[in-house]
């Protein structure tokens, strides 16, 4: 899969989380999935990306569809690929935010390391 396919995937399973009662935000052909609506503090809103960075679980939670013996397509997208498919949509002014989550995909603590790069690049790299 290329990183849009991946990115698709990895969208729609952290659609189960989104806010309920909001549109989803623009999906215009070319458009990075995974922009969402979200509902600001003192009213208003903004949109966000939010994605996964992977769906492939160790852990088999009876609660969770991507739990290891669920039946989903399996994939991740490397924190390159996050902070670059982000800063995408964020320079198109499709998101002004960034809701990264993941499952646990052995290591807790390597799951939270691959996360925080995305994030340090963002920073680091892009600015934002």
């Amino acid at each position: 899969m290329d990183r849009h396919q991946r990115l698709a995937v990895l969208a729609e399973a952290a659609a189960d989380d989104r806010e309920h009662g909001l549109p989803k935000g623009p999906n215009r052909p070319g458009d990075p999935v995974g922009i969402t609506k979200v509902r600001l503090p003192g009213g208003g809103s903004t949109q966000i990306m939010r994605v996964m960075q992977t769906n492939a679980c160790s852990l088999s939670c009876g609660y969770c569809p991507t739990f290891c013996g669920g039946k989903v397509k399996r994939t991740a997208l490397a924190p390159e690929e996050i902070a670059t498919t982000f800063m995408e949509a964020h320079r198109a002014g499709l998101a002004q935010g960034l809701f990264l989550t993941s499952v646990v995909p052995g290591r807790p603590v390597r799951a939270m390391d691959r996360m925080l790069a995305a994030v340090e690049l963002l920073r680091r790299k892009e600015g934002f």
